[in-house]
């Protein structure tokens, strides 16, 4: 795959992923949280949770719950989520292992 093919791949998953967060957005913002997508890269979605959702002790909870179980239902071609603090380091990682070709 070319650059060109995998730039325009991200984009159209950033797309996808875009609409997916803004299915679960409002709830997120009904307890003062938000989310924010930061970039899509070789399938690998990483976040930053923000507001209320930021240092919350069932944020962890609200990624594999909530965020992920979204983004497993309509990007098909997600490979991995990632959720990074303030300064850019991670703080929740999961990332999904392809089927094995047979």
């Amino acid at each position: 795959m070319t650059t060109t093919e995998m730039k325009t791949k991200d984009e159209e998953m950033r797309a996808q992923v875009e609409e997916a967060l803004d299915m679960i957005r409002p709830a997120l913002m009904m307890d003062g949280g938000d989310c924010e997508l930061l970039e899509v890269a070789d399938g690998v979605v990483k976040i930053r949770m923000m507001g209320a959702c930021h240092g919350c002790g069932i944020a962890e909870m609200t990624l594999q719950m909530g965020i992920q179980q979204i983004l497993l239902e309509y990007v098909p071609d997600l490979r991995g989520l990632e959720a990074v603090d303030l300064f850019g380091n991670i703080v929740y990682a999961d990332y999904i292992e392809p089927p094995e070709e047979e």
